[in-house]
Parts: structure tokens; C-alpha cells; sequence
């Protein structure tokens, strides 16, 4: 299809479309990506055809921060990629060389972390 909706002539095994989205201006990728869903509403049947007739699509983001950043995607945020067919892929970029700052860690000692799973229980790796 052409950008206007018009049909290509021809056999085209491999074809690309890009377009850039405008951000609401959130401060969470999460609540970002929850509202591109909510403006693509109007496409999700379009996108389930085209993967069902072999298509792939994929929302690409590039994700800039200052310093140690995350993020959690919620289940049911990723089951609404599902539905649309949407692979969702990240470049991620620290807007500094933050790994500069980090000073090393002696021979001997060992880094930890513990995470809490809201019930009591925890993990944690050494």
C-alpha cells in the first residue's frame, strides 16, 4: 500500500513503513505505550489481518534516560501488544557514559541484590 492507501503494482516479498509517534508527555513508558495503543485502536483489526497474512509489525522505541532507569511492563500492557499483533522492541540510550562513575568492585566481594514479591517472600542472586 502507498502511504495514501493506494495498491502497489507488482510482488513485493519485503516491504518497510515507518512513522513517528507523538508522546503525551508522561512521565512512564508504560502509561507512553498504553496511550499509542489507545490511538491505534482504530487499527487493530488491520494488524491482526496483516500478521494473519504472514505480516509482522513492531512498535520501535528508543528509550533515552540520564541514569540507572527501568521500567515494569505490566501483563496485561503486553497481552494489548498480543492482541494487536505488535512486537514491541527497544534501543535503549543513556544520555551519559554512566558506566564511567562506577567505581570497582574489590577482589573478593560480591555484588548483591534482593527483591521483594509483595507476599513476604523474596530472591535474591550473590
Amino acid at each position: 500500500m502507498t502511504p495514501k492507501g493506494g495498491a502497489l503494482e507488482g510482488v513485493w516479498p519485503d516491504s518497510y513503513a515507518y512513522h513517528e509517534l507523538e508522546l503525551i508527555g508522561s512521565a512512564t513508558l508504560s502509561v507512553e505505550l498504553e496511550a499509542i495503543l489507545d490511538r491505534l485502536s482504530h487499527c487493530r483489526d488491520g494488524l491482526q489481518r496483516f500478521a494473519h497474512d504472514g505480516g509482522t509489525a513492531e512498535l520501535f522505541v528508543h528509550w533515552h534516560f540520564m541514569a540507572n532507569s527501568g521500567e515494569k511492563l505490566a501483563a496485561r500492557l503486553l497481552g494489548r501488544f498480543s492482541e494487536y499483533r505488535l512486537d514491541l522492541a527497544f534501543d535503549i540510550y543513556p544520555d551519559r557514559d554512566w558506566l564511567e562513575d562506577l567505581e570497582p568492585i574489590p577482589a573478593g566481594e560480591a555484588a548483591a541484590g534482593v527483591a521483594t514479591n509483595g507476599n513476604g517472600g523474596s530472591h535474591g542472586a550473590a
